[in-house]
């Protein structure tokens, strides 16, 4: 008697393409564009105006938007205002938005100003799934799968009844946001190091709770940030391995190849090479044990 046994590949996963959290400049543009992912934007601390599907929209502090593949959209600064930017750009897993009523949504129910309580709830997630998408802990992908759909609903219930939720979750403790704010900015930057101790005097006190909160030291996240944008720049064929160090800040070519043979196991130029055999999660033969 024979059993068969049916051989299926591993369902899709939501991925990541990029994320990041910056200041933006005053006068600075982002002119209408569209990607093939979707995306999740939250601007802080100071008004813009959003460009979304032909339309300007002045938006006090704290506008958030959500668009999906293919729909136009950008932002305008005026005046003095500089707000920071918090972006996740992503490929959803098929039924991803089972259950989140945005996805059906018009542009104009996704595109609103939310307070600054929940502001801070959604840096507290944001901080959290960036910390999840850079460190490979086991069932990594299921924790930003669920870090990005409790964004969504976060997002839903503040908009759908604001005044009848709070937070989802509580905003980290405001001396570990600054320090991964801190992170984040020299990383946009392409600064070669942080002098952690000159910005934040209790720093050993905060380095700890970080590491708590986050799992790694600070200067580590910093690295692994690094990697993760040295991996999508080594897709651009016009950027040379050198250059690639400078922008993410290392002085020296040989300190950005120690780096990334520490972090990811082999060098730059041999993951350029075989950038796709890396990238297939169902393709393992070329990583290092």
């Amino acid at each position: 008697m024979s059993v068969g046994i049916e051989i299926t590949s591993e369902a899709p996963r939501t991925g990541i393409v990029t994320m990041g959290c910056r200041s933006s400049k005053v006068g600075e543009i982002w002119p209408w564009h569209a990607h093939d992912y979707d995306e999740v934007c939250l601007f802080s601390d100071a008004p813009t105006t959003l460009l979304v599907e032909g339309e300007e929209l002045p938006m006090r502090e704290n506008s958030v938007y959500v668009m999906f593949a293919g729909e136009r959209h950008g932002f305008r600064n005026e005046d003095r205002n500089q707000p920071r930017i918090w972006a996740i750009h992503y490929h959803p897993r098929p039924g991803f938005y089972d259950g989140l009523p945005i996805r059906d949504w018009p542009w104009r129910k996704r595109v609103w100003c939310i307070t600054r309580e929940q502001a801070a709830s959604f840096q507290s997630l944001f901080s959290r799934l960036s910390a999840e998408n850079v460190n490979d802990l086991p069932c990594k992908s299921e924790a930003v799968d669920s870090l990005l759909r409790l964004i969504h609903v976060s997002l839903i219930r503040w908009r759908e009844s604001a005044a009848q939720h709070g937070p989802v979750v509580r905003p980290d403790d405001p001396e570990v946001l600054a320090v991964w704010q801190m992170i984040h900015s020299a990383l946009a930057h392409g600064s070669s190091d942080i002098r952690f101790q000159d910005e934040c005097p209790n720093y050993d006190s905060v380095r700890h709770k970080f590491r708590r909160c986050y799992g790694i030291s600070p200067r580590d996240m910093l690295t692994r940030l690094k990697i993760e944008r040295a991996k999508i720049l080594l897709a651009d064929p016009g950027l040379s391995i050198k250059e690639i160090g400078s922008r993410l800040g290392y002085l020296h070519h040989n300190d950005f190849t120690r780096a990334f043979v520490r972090e990811v196991g082999v060098t730059p130029s041999h993951w350029r090479i075989n950038q796709r055999k890396f990238t297939d999660p169902a393709d393992n033969e070329l990583r290092s044990p």
